[in-house]
């Protein structure tokens, strides 16, 4: 999405060389007429994503950490010092412990 907005940015400020982009301050409590009428159609805003989900930051992340746990695996898996020097860890289901990167990990 960022991508898109930086492309469309671009467009205008090339487009003419006088275009450009003012930011106001406006803290709520000063009460700006104008104001609530953009808090409001701020909040109603419902972004479409142009681009997959498969494109999306968090995605990518998730992707990319799963593929280095499955690296991991393979390379313990195929190494000779398993189970001379690692425990498997279980779970209260006597599960074995699989790594993972999500909520602190395991």
């Amino acid at each position: 999405m960022s991508a898109t907005i930086l492309s469309d940015l671009y467009d205008f400020f090339n487009r003419h060389d006088n275009n450009s982009i003012e930011f106001w301050e406006c803290p709520s409590h000063l009460k700006w007429r104008l104001h609530d009428k953009v808090d409001k159609e701020t909040k109603a805003f419902n972004l479409t994503t142009l681009f997959p989900y498969k494109n999306s930051w968090d995605f990518s992340k998730k992707n990319k950490s799963d593929d280095i746990i499955k690296a991991w695996k393979m390379m313990f898996q195929a190494s000779d010092l398993k189970g001379n020097h690692f425990l498997d860890l279980l779970d209260v289901d006597n599960k074995i412990i699989e790594p993972t990167y999500a909520k602190g990990g395991s």
